[in-house]
């Protein structure tokens, strides 16, 4: 039997984070004590169910856009919030996903490897039209495939990166990785 390996993204992985508003803020948000991502419960049920059986989340490092997933992930998650004073929350927020991303003890690692430069060539030879992004995956993303691709095992990667899940088909036959896009976790067979 071929052993399934699940991994997510940085992306994911914060988005499955509740973000703790500290209460002189809570008011802001009408009462609420956490702030949360659209797919956070899901991402946590599908965490918890292959925790349950006994299977651990894999996570690629290191991260070169950590920073900037942290600034865009609070951006979202203040989306429409008006604060006169939102830099001290933005802040907290920031503290609170660093912490949590330095103490992911329940995830494996996957460390990244250095050569990744054959995997662009692919998506430049079956270029798509993507919405939010540019058509060609970031070196990050070539990077992440590169090396996931070289693991063996039935591979699952979880993302909400459009240049993942709209290049799914491709993904899979040229990397042998199926490709799920975070809000269809729940839908994953383990």
């Amino acid at each position: 039997m071929t052993t399934k390996i699940f991994a997510l993204d940085d992306c994911c992985i914060i988005h499955s984070k509740d973000i703790e508003i500290p209460p002189s803020y809570r008011s802001f948000f009408g009462g609420r004590e956490l702030l949360s991502s659209k797919n956070s419960s899901k991402l946590n049920a599908f965490i918890l169910k292959l925790h349950k059986d006994n299977l651990k989340p894999f996570r690629f490092v290191p991260s070169k856009n950590l920073e900037k997933n942290f600034l865009k992930e609070t951006n979202e998650r203040l989306r429409g919030v008006n604060l006169l004073m939102m830099n001290p929350l933005r802040m907290d927020i920031i503290s609170q996903l660093k912490k949590f991303m330095t103490s992911l003890d329940s995830f494996e690692t996957i460390e990244r490897i250095g050569e990744f430069d054959f995997v662009k060539p692919i998506f430049q030879e079956n270029e798509i039209d993507l919405k939010k992004n540019s058509n060609i995956p970031e070196p990050e993303d070539c990077q992440i495939i590169a090396t996931f691709q070289k693991i063996d095992g039935q591979k699952v990667l979880i993302s909400e990166d459009e240049h993942f899940w709209v290049y799914a088909d491709l993904i899979k036959k040229h990397f042998d990785i199926q490709i799920y896009p975070e809000w269809n976790c729940h839908l994953i067979k383990i």
